[in-house]
């Protein structure tokens, strides 16, 4: 039987050395060719041979990819009260006591002053007295369509930041992964096989966490910025690009910060989840938007990053941006292969994490095989921090 071991550790010293100095001689995105993606410096001599998933050395220059392994008062009318004496010579019989007019009168204004002055000192009160926390964590509302199961979406007001950002994905099953695909692929073959998954209720980012959101947690946090940025600050003009050159605890730290504004648990994805919403749930489709590959929208081999939300591509359920393209995306996953996959993971101390989605710096060879794109799993140390690498967030209404 053949064994097959997936690891091709990406070493951070070439891959963020290269892009890195781009961004410094540009100070803005890197513009790189599709074949300079990922590709170690040309001096081939200096450069530390990569590993590929059956334990080849591979020469530095052969452009290798990430690693391939393993939520009203009515008021009475005033009436005089009855005499206590009997009818008689003192107190004969006699008509009704009419009720005068301005006793109605009187009664109508006050009960009008007594309304209106009691209702609005009750609306002036809730009106002025609920703190900024207090609106943070109200009730969120959850109006679901009539799709089938997996497929129910609903805009969510958390908090003050995330305000219309995220949509509800409803929990559901799908069949996770393809089986169409070579098993011991060295770009694909950890995608197999098919298997059932159950994933429950959560709310996702619509886009990709840009710049000028993270800018607003570095200056809450003193935490260091992206190595491209310069004073603490994004490149003009690049407030609405997703942020990148974050490593795995920069994210984490981020969803942390978020969750204590929002007052509702936030984390990364995990690899089942992003996968469940970037298929449309139980539709599970081959494609964001469907089952046809269409290049033009999704900004995927394009050499440019674009603001979040720029390309036309998003999901048939929740509306999701960027799901495919622009920048890889985090999970909270640590990998692994599937059960029922043949191969065996390598011994390694380095915990590596699956990575989803594509980017602008794909390769257009890649293009071949775009319907397995969408499932497709790379793996990266948690340190990894470059130009095609960004993040999303999950939160749930607990």
């Amino acid at each position: 039987m053949k064994t097959v071991s997936f690891l091709n550790p990406i070493t951070d010293e070439t891959l963020t050395e290269t892009v890195a100095n781009q961004f410094k001689a540009t100070n803005t995105s890197p513009k790189i060719a599709p074949e300079d993606i990922f590709q170690p410096a040309s001096d081939s001599s200096s450069a530390e041979p990569f590993v590929n998933f059956a334990g080849q050395s591979i020469a530095a220059g052969n452009q290798p990819n990430f690693n391939q392994r393993k939520i009203q008062i009515d008021l009475p009318e005033a009436v005089p009260p009855e005499s206590s004496i009997a009818p008689g010579f003192l107190n004969p019989p006699s008509e009704p006591p009419r009720k005068s007019p301005v006793l109605k009168i009187v009664a109508g204004v006050l009960g009008a002053i007594f309304i209106f002055g009691f209702g609005g000192l009750i609306y002036f009160l809730k009106g002025n007295s609920a703190p900024d926390d207090v609106i943070a964590n109200q009730k969120i509302e959850n109006s679901m369509d009539k799709s089938a199961p997996g497929e129910k979406t609903s805009k969510v007001e958390i908090g003050n930041r995330i305000g219309g950002k995220m949509t509800l994905v409803a929990g559901g099953s799908f069949q996770m992964g393809r089986s169409d695909v070579p098993k011991d692929d060295f770009d694909y073959g950890n995608q197999y096989p098919a298997h059932p998954v159950s994933v429950g209720s959560f709310y996702l980012d619509k886009t990709e966490v840009n710049n000028e959101e993270y800018a607003e947690f570095v200056r809450s946090t003193n935490r260091s910025a992206p190595s491209n940025w310069k004073d603490n600050k994004p490149p003009a003009g690049e407030e609405n690009f997703p942020v990148s050159f974050v490593a795995l605890s920069d994210a984490n730290a981020f969803a942390e910060w978020v969750a204590k504004r929002e007052k509702k648990p936030c984390r990364l994805p995990t690899e089942e989840e992003w996968e469940f919403a970037a298929r449309n749930g139980s539709r599970q489709t081959t494609f964001p938007w469907g089952e046809d590959w269409k290049p033009d929208l999704a900004n995927v081999a394009s050499n440019k990053v674009a603001e979040v939300g720029k390309y036309p591509e998003e999901t048939l359920t929740g509306n999701f941006k960027d799901m495919l393209g622009n920048v890889l995306e985090w999970t909270s996953t640590k990998s692994n292969l599937y059960d029922g996959h043949p191969g065996k993971m390598p011994d390694s101390k380095e915990v590596l994490f699956v990575v989803r989605g594509s980017s602008f710096g794909e390769s257009q060879n890649k293009l071949k095989n775009a319907q397995w794109m969408i499932t497709r799993r790379r793996e990266v140390s948690a340190e990894e921090k470059n130009g095609y690498l960004g993040f999303r967030l999950v939160c749930q209404d607990k």
